[in-house]
């Protein structure tokens, strides 16, 4: 039986420059846009982020980063509201940041 690399067997012959456009595509065609949340949508998302950080509840935050919808699942500890920001204690202890533009999605666990 004849094993096949795929792309890997290719890959010597091809110009840099080829492999980049090649990288390029792919990286565009996973690109997504960002959903766009009404007003009554996003009062729900901060009603919960404030039930979270009251009660110090665990959430599961969906957010948009570079063009890819991600979960970051935690505790708030902190809302900066003059800033736009909120601040997470992830599950690996791990501080982070994340903008209010980010946000498109909370549940709680």
């Amino acid at each position: 039986m004849n094993k096949d690399r795929g792309t890997i067997k290719w890959t010597s012959m091809m110009l840099p420059e080829h492999v980049k456009m090649l990288k390029d595509f792919y990286e565009e065609m996973e690109h997504e846009t960002k959903p766009e949340l009404d007003e009554q949508m996003f009062d729900m998302i901060f009603l919960g982020i404030q039930e979270a950080l009251e009660f110090k509840q665990q959430v599961d935050l969906k957010i948009f980063e570079h063009n890819r919808r991600d979960s970051v699942k935690g505790i708030i500890t902190l809302v900066n509201y003059q800033q736009r920001y909120l601040l997470m204690t992830t599950s690996g202890h791990m501080k982070k940041t994340i903008p209010f533009d980010q946000v498109i999605g909370l549940e709680v666990c």
